[in-house]
């Protein structure tokens, strides 16, 4: 009877032993990061972030009105608004003009006027190839330049140049419009740097550049968008 007491003691003393055993190796492993189990929840962890930082990441398509959604004016835009009003939230429903921008530029001394959408943070915009937008004008005929993807710019009213640094953005050739809708794209394959963008988009109007009214000169924009397809058919840009 002893000897059988003495024999499951020690089976009992040897199976608590390999379980403390296992319990330390098992221990030991969860805190080398070596677990089987723990290694495979980190890597899904590990998987999650990088999807979700990936998705945080995107941009594009990118609605500019809705990231750049400060005026940057230059011209006889700096100043009065007498010379340039821009209303960003017009509606005309017999115009298709569904919260566009309606740009009314009645000539000062200067003779030109400009407006950047902007933001003063630098926005990164890498991976975008062109600007798309819609455009026309009240009567037909405007003459308007657009530009893109500018950096550290700042509107001015006097000198030759509108902006301070204005040579970061890309200009396109004046364009006349037309009084019914148009799709315009402006290729940014040349810009300067689309990762430190703070001007988006802009438009520049002149004074008695219009046929039909050497006067008040009034145009609509809206849909501009920065995306990642190929430019088909972009505004010339002058070099």
């Amino acid at each position: 009877m002893l000897r059988k007491f003495q024999a499951s003691s020690f089976l009992l003393a040897a199976a608590l032993g390999a379980i403390i055993i296992s319990a330390v190796i098992l221990s030991g492993s969860v805190w080398n990061g070596k677990s089987p189990m723990v290694s495979s929840i980190g890597h899904s962890l590990v998987e999650e972030h990088d999807v979700g930082h990936k998705a945080s990441a995107s941009k594009l398509p990118m609605d500019v009105r809705q990231v750049f959604y400060q005026h940057d004016k230059a011209g006889d835009a700096n100043g009065s608004e007498k010379y340039l009003k821009i209303n960003d939230n017009f509606i005309d429903p017999d115009n298709h003009c569904e919260f566009c921008a309606r740009i009314e530029y009645n000539p000062g001394p200067r003779g030109e006027a400009a407006v950047f959408y902007k933001n003063d943070k630098a926005i990164d915009i890498t991976g975008a190839k062109r600007v798309v937008f819609f455009a026309k004008g009240e009567k037909g005929d405007e003459a308007v330049q657009f530009m893109a993807a500018g950096s550290g710019l700042e509107g001015k009213q006097t000198g030759k140049e509108l902006y301070q640094n204005e040579k970061t953005a890309l200009k396109t050739q004046k364009v006349k419009l037309g009084n019914d809708w148009q799709r315009y794209e402006i290729d940014l394959s040349n810009a300067s740097n689309l990762s430190k963008v703070t001007h988006a988009f802009g438009f520049n109007a002149y004074k008695g550049q219009q046929s039909t009214d050497s006067g008040k000169l009034v145009f609509y924009v809206k849909g501009i968008l920065f995306d990642n397809n190929d430019p088909s058919n972009p505004l010339p840009i002058v070099q």
